[in-house]
């Protein structure tokens, strides 16, 4: 009996999202962030009507020692799981987890796998390959092999043929890694339907395009199987954002357009077009910087343990209105999506975005191959020095090489400077194994 009343609220789910007006969530969306504000700090004459007008917070003003020691000391009983976030900033924040969230977990990640891939109990199998201690929670058939491609390799040959859908949770790089190796590995992708899931790290979309053609992928043959992206916060919770089989299509057909007058945005790169869930959580941007705006995040469960409001993700988006209206299935919101904000470095006025040099890195599939994906991005006498690893073996003088060297001295005019170095040289990179988050502006 419970699981047909935990199958038919699904089921009421699903149907509320392909048919509510994204103009009801959003308005739901926000009077319950409103409501809860004031509850937490009442309601003045100065807060009502909106709380657009308060500060906002962050990870620093938010996730001291003090506040930390305070939450936990008040609900160690309560708490089942922490979560904590990268690190990649220099800073950490939590996520703390209740028994009862904890209870609810599998269901909402069958739930999104329902809802993004069709994914039903019994003919789905999740390979959880993400770094230690990062967890998938599902009803599912799971396996977590961790971040070795070898383990990966043995399930997709073994046991992925027996079931419809295989799901391969992963970071970016150790899914070009993993669709290299698998090649040579003699794993038959033609026959596997097959899911790739990825969060956390800028995944370009020259990169998914590269991937998509060694697996034999395609969000255009979706029943095969695709690459999806992701976006979450570890104190907020995952996926915050997510794309589907059209938004996928949607971002492989978006042809970027630089502006001549903004030489501070990126000059090549393909933003995401993602979904969000309004009743989770109220999403509103704030302007940052000179034409940038930051993604704020409202919590809207009370019965979090750590209630965030206005809280300033240092990530930049846009939210959408009606652009992509039709196209979509789904009548939930959309955000345009460019990663984290002050990800660049700079000379002068003149601005390089690592996600400007991921993009062209993976352009051409040849060069593609002969690295592993691994970049510095610094400034050296006032240029841009960008040192690129190649794999073991490979040679620094190529073609492709060549080329890519050409396309970055036409699109900075002389400002970045390109030297591949081989494999060994760069012993910064030696250590990385997908346990910690790749920034090349700190290596």
């Amino acid at each position: 009996m419970n699981r047909c009343i935990k199958k038919a609220k699904l089921l009421l789910a699903k149907w509320y999202l392909q048919n509510t007006p994204t103009s009801k969530m959003l308005k739901q969306s926000e009077r319950a962030a409103k409501a809860l504000f004031f509850n937490d700090y009442g309601q003045t004459d100065t807060l009502k009507g909106s709380f657009s007008n308060q500060k906002t917070s962050n990870k620093a003003s938010v996730f001291t020692d003090d506040f930390i020691g305070d939450v936990i000391q008040k609900n160690k009983a309560n708490i089942a799981s922490v979560m904590i976030s990268s690190g990649s900033t220099g800073a950490y924040s939590l996520g703390l987890i209740t028994h009862n969230e904890l209870k609810k977990a599998p269901l909402a990640t069958d739930f999104f796998l329902n809802l993004v891939l069709g994914a039903q109990p019994n003919n789905t199998f999740i390979i959880n390959a993400l770094s230690m201690g990062v967890r998938v929670f599902s009803h599912f058939a799971t396996s977590d092999t961790g971040p070795r491609t070898d383990l990966v390799i043995a399930l997709l040959k073994t046991v992925s043929p027996y079931y419809d859908k295989t799901v391969v949770v992963a970071d970016v790089l150790f899914i070009k890694l993993l669709a290299e190796e698998s090649v040579l590995a003699g794993v038959n992708w033609s026959k596997l339907k097959c899911w790739f899931v990825s969060g956390g790290d800028w995944m370009p979309e020259t990169l998914r395009t590269y991937v998509h053609e060694l697996t034999n992928k395609s969000p255009f043959e979706a029943d095969k199987g695709f690459w999806l992206g992701e976006y979450g916060v570890s104190e907020i919770g995952y996926p915050l954002f997510f794309e589907t089989e059209e938004l996928v299509k949607i971002r492989a057909n978006l042809k970027f357009k630089s502006s001549p007058e903004k030489d501070t945005h990126p000059k090549h790169t393909t933003p995401f077009v993602f979904h969000y869930l309004p009743a989770s959580y109220f999403v509103e941007t704030q302007p940052y910087g000179k034409g940038f705006s930051e993604l704020v995040f409202s919590t809207l469960n009370q019965r979090r343990l750590i209630k965030l409001q206005r809280y300033a993700s240092g990530d930049w988006g846009e939210l959408l209105g009606n652009e992509f209206s039709d196209k979509v299935t789904l009548q939930l919101p959309l955000v345009r999506f460019w990663g984290r904000l002050n990800n660049f470095v700079q000379v002068g006025n003149r601005t390089v975005h690592v996600s400007d040099i991921k993009e062209l890195l993976f352009e051409d599939h040849g060069l593609a191959s002969l690295v592993t994906g691994y970049f510095s991005l610094y400034v050296k006498n006032e240029h841009v020095q960008l040192d690129v690893q190649l794999k073991n073996g490979a040679a620094s003088n190529t073609f492709e090489a060549r080329l890519f060297n050409e396309q970055i001295g036409l699109l900075y005019k002389g400002l970045v400077k390109v030297e591949f170095l081989p494999f060994y040289e760069m012993n910064k990179f030696l250590s990385l194994d997908f346990e910690r988050k790749f920034n090349p502006l700190k290596f």
